[in-house]
C-alpha cells in the first residue's frame, strides 16, 4: 500500500475494526536470512501512527508490497513462504454432462460435523453415536437421487456432505472428473475437497444458488494441492467431502445444502477430521432400493448362538432360512428388540473366520424399515450399518467390512430394530436369511 507521504510501498497489517487503515512498516529483507518473524513488539512504533490501539487478537488480513516509490523503474519479483495458506480455486462453468453414477463403486454417503474433543480417534457416546458437535441436522435421503440436510455454524466451526469409497476394494479413479449438482441456502458458495489414499487433501470452490441444481465437472488438476503442497492422486480417492464453513460463508450461517448424485448409498452423521484422513470410515449404509437382485446369502461356517435383545414380549429362534425374530415394541416408545448371532459363546475370543471383505445376507420385516447391524471382532473393533428401505419381502444386502475390522475374527453380529423405525403400529416380524445357522 502507498504511503500517503513518502510514496514508499510498505507491508500492511489490518484488523476487524477499521476497514482501510491498518499498521504500515518496511520490511529489509536479507537474501541470507530471510526469515522474517512479525510480533506485537516489533509492531509498536507503527501503532504509534495509527491513532488508536490496534487489535492484535482480531487480525484480518496482511498485505505485503514491494517499491522504492518509482513504480516505473522497480523491476523485480519476490515470493513469501509460510506454512498453512493455501489458495482455493473457485470453478465458475456449470458442465451439461450427466451426473456420475456410483453404481457398484460401494460409496457411502451422509452427513459429517467435527468432533466435539480434539481426540482421535472420537469417543462416542454411551449409546454408541459419534460426539460429534450438532452442526448438521435433518439429514434426508428419502429422496436417493437429492439427499438434504440442515447445518447451522453458529454450532460448530464446519459440517457437510462425505461421499466415501473403501480404499481395501478400490479407490475411486477420477482421472476423468466427476459430475455432481449442487443447491443451497444461506450461502452462494460451497467448498469441495478431494482426498487421496495418502491423506492428500485438495480444494474447490462451486458458486451454487437456493432454486436449482447447478452440476460442475470436477477435476483433481483444477483443485488447489494440500497444505503441504502434495499433490492429490486422482486416481486414488477415498473421499470427496462438500464442506460449509466461514471460508465460503459466515461464521453464523445457517441453511440447507442439496447433493445431487446417482447411485449412491446413504448414512449418519460420521466424524470427519480436518483434513480427511485417508483411513476414515463411513459407516456406509445398506439401501435395500440399491440392491434389487438377490444374492445368495453366506453361509456361516461357524454356528452361532442365537441370543434375544428385548423384553419378555420378543421371541427368536433359528429357522430356515436363518433366523426368524417375533417383536412387539410400542410406537410411542424408545424400545429396542433384535437379536445377537453370538460366534464366540465361549468367551474365548475365538470367532468366525470371513475369508471375503463382504457378508451377503438376506432380510425382510414386515412393519419396519430400518434395521441397525452391528459387527464387533475380536479387538472390540465395532463396524455399525443402518439397513435402509426393509421390505416385507426379502432383499439383499451386501455389507462390506472396514479396513481395521479383523474380518479373521468376528465375534459377533447384531440386528436390532427400535419403534422409531416402524412403518405401523403392533407387533412384526423380523426374518434374517442366512445359512449355517
Amino acid at each position: 500500500e502507498k504511503d500517503p507521504v513518502s510514496g514508499q510501498l510498505k507491508d500492511v497489517v489490518r484488523d476487524g475494526k477499521a476497514q482501510y487503515d491498518g499498521l504500515k512498516f518496511t520490511v529489509k529483507v536479507d537474501p541470507a536470512n530471510p526469515w522474517i518473524q512479525i510480533t506485537k513488539a516489533s509492531l509498536a512504533e507503527a501503532e504509534k501512527g495509527l491513532n488508536r490501539t490496534f487489535d492484535f487478537s482480531q487480525v484480518t488480513s496482511v498485505s505485503f508490497a514491494v517499491g522504492s516509490g518509482d513504480e516505473e523503474v522497480t523491476r523485480g519479483a519476490f515470493r513469501i513462504v509460510s506454512s498453512g495458506l493455501v489458495f482455493i480455486p473457485t470453478l465458475t462453468q456449470t458442465t451439461p454432462e450427466k451426473l456420475t453414477d456410483f453404481t457398484g463403486t460401494f460409496a457411502a454417503a451422509g452427513p459429517v460435523a467435527p468432533c466435539k474433543t480434539d481426540v482421535q480417534p472420537c469417543p462416542k457416546n454411551a449409546n454408541g453415536s459419534p460426539n460429534v458437535l450438532p452442526v448438521v441436522s435433518g439429514f434426508d435421503s428419502t429422496n436417493v437421487a437429492e439427499p438434504h440436510l440442515h447445518y447451522d455454524l453458529t454450532k460448530g466451526p464446519w459440517g457437510g456432505f462425505l461421499i466415501y469409497f473403501n480404499p481395501n476394494k478400490d479407490p475411486y479413479d477420477a482421472s476423468k472428473g466427476i459430475v455432481l449438482g449442487f443447491k443451497a441456502t444461506g450461502t452462494t458458495v460451497v467448498k469441495v475437497q478431494a482426498t487421496d489414499i495418502k491423506g492428500h487433501t485438495a480444494s474447490i470452490q462451486v458458486p451454487v444458488n437456493s432454486s436449482t441444481f447447478s452440476n460442475y465437472k470436477l477435476l483433481i488438476e483444477n483443485f488447489s494441492s494440500d497444505i503441504f503442497g502434495e499433490i492429490v492422486d486422482p486416481k486414488q480417492i477415498v473421499a470427496f467431502s462438500v464442506i460449509l464453513d466461514p471460508t465460503v460463508t459466515t461464521e453464523t450461517a445457517t441453511g440447507d445444502l442439496w447433493v445431487s448424485t446417482t447411485g449412491m448409498n446413504y448414512g449418519g452423521v460420521d466424524i470427519l477430521p480436518d483434513p480427511v484422513p485417508a483411513n476414515l470410515k463411513l459407516n456406509p449404509v445398506l439401501n435395500g432400493a440399491k440392491q434389487p437382485i438377490h444374492l445368495p446369502p453366506v453361509s456361516l461356517t461357524v454356528k452361532p448362538s442365537v441370543e434375544l435383545i428385548g423384553g419378555a414380549s420378543n421371541t427368536v429362534k433359528a429357522a430356515a432360512p436363518g433366523v426368524v425374530l417375533n417383536y412387539n415394541v410400542a410406537a410411542s416408545t424408545q424400545q429396542t428388540a433384535g437379536f445377537t448371532l453370538n460366534f464366540d459363546p465361549d468367551r474365548d475370543g475365538k470367532g468366525i473366520n470371513f475369508s471375503a471383505n463382504r457378508i451377503n445376507f438376506g432380510i425382510k420385516a414386515s412393519n419396519a424399515s430400518t434395521v441397525k447391524l452391528i459387527i464387533v471382532d475380536a479387538h472390540g473393533v465395532t463396524m455399525a450399518y443402518d439397513i435402509l428401505n426393509v421390505q416385507s419381502i426379502s432383499q439383499s444386502y451386501i455389507a462390506e467390512f472396514a479396513a481395521n475390522l479383523d474380518k479373521t475374527n468376528i465375534l459377533s453380529m447384531t440386528f436390532s430394530i427400535t419403534s422409531t423405525s416402524l412403518t405401523s403400529a403392533g407387533p412384526g416380524t423380523l426374518e434374517l436369511e442366512v445359512g449355517g445357522v
